[in-house]
């Protein structure tokens, strides 16, 4: 039996409602109408979950992170995300994440760096509860539309992820310099498609900027930087943990270029 302590320690009663809410997200992004809009709402209720009572830990900035969850989830159910143009023989194409149906999978590694890292853990642990189940689909779906119930991480979503690990950080660290610092391992979620824009995504084909191989590669890079440094720099002097997320962002960038320097990949 887990005691009431421990419960209260790791905050499972709040991890536990946020898992299912996250399943319950799943669910609603079976519906082709919620495709393209689904993580947003993963989004907007991992804000409300951990920045709110009766189980989050609210202050003023929870307000703020509530706020742009919910104006890229008005952007996303009103236009929807990614469409970028309708060709001649009527396929729909669509803008995604260069690093592909990984980015949600990739946001949680993220979250996870930051919940080790700040000292409110809860608004970390409702974003990554709530995000993880859709995480886990996404990284089994096909890169194409056609082939998955879900649609593609497209510039909305993109935002919506990074606000999440932002916002967590910004909420969590409780006014710490150092913990806030921390929120540069939001890292190749905004960084990738910001060094190589978004990839072209159709019904049945995909024309991507990066092999499988090289997205793994950007893709350990993450895991390694968002695992690793946030227990590094929490212990840091404000200045010192601010120079920290500059350098790696500033690699990160560097490693991103560097690696999508080759020509585009078309997939069918």
């Amino acid at each position: 039996m887990i005691s009431a302590d421990a419960i209260a320690r790791w905050h499972l009663e709040l991890a536990g409602v946020a898992l299912v809410a996250g399943c319950l997200v799943v669910v609603l992004g079976t519906i082709g109408s919620w495709r393209t809009r689904i993580l947003v709402v993963a989004g907007l209720l991992g804000a409300a979950l951990g920045g709110f009572p009766p189980l989050g830990q609210f202050s003023w900035r929870s307000w703020l992170w509530l706020l742009a969850s919910i104006v890229f989830a008005v952007i996303a159910l009103v236009v929807g995300d990614g469409l970028a143009s309708v060709g001649s023989d009527g396929r729909a194409q669509y803008r995604a994440h260069p690093l592909g149906n990984l980015a949600p999978m990739l946001t949680v590694v993220s979250l996870i760096g930051v919940w080790s890292a700040v000292p409110d853990t809860e608004p970390p642990l409702a974003a990554a509860c709530v995000l993880f189940p859709l995480a886990l689909r996404y990284a089994f779906a096909d890169a194409t539309r056609s082939g998955s119930p879900m649609g593609p991480v497209g510039p909305i979503a993109t935002a919506s992820l990074s606000i999440s690990v932002i916002g967590a950080g910004w909420v969590g660290s409780a006014g710490r310099g150092a913990a806030l610092a921390t929120v540069c391992v939001v890292g190749m979620i905004p960084i990738a498609p910001l060094v190589l824009g978004f990839d072209s995504i159709a019904d049945d084909s995909a024309t991507r900027s990066l092999s499988r191989q090289r997205i793994w590669l950007l893709a350990a890079v993450h895991l390694v930087a968002a695992l690793l440094l946030p227990r590094i720099m929490m212990r840091r002097s404000v200045g010192v943990a601010s120079l920290i997320a500059a350098t790696v962002v500033c690699l990160m960038a560097s490693v991103v270029y560097l690696v999508g320097r080759e020509d585009y990949v078309s997939e069918t």
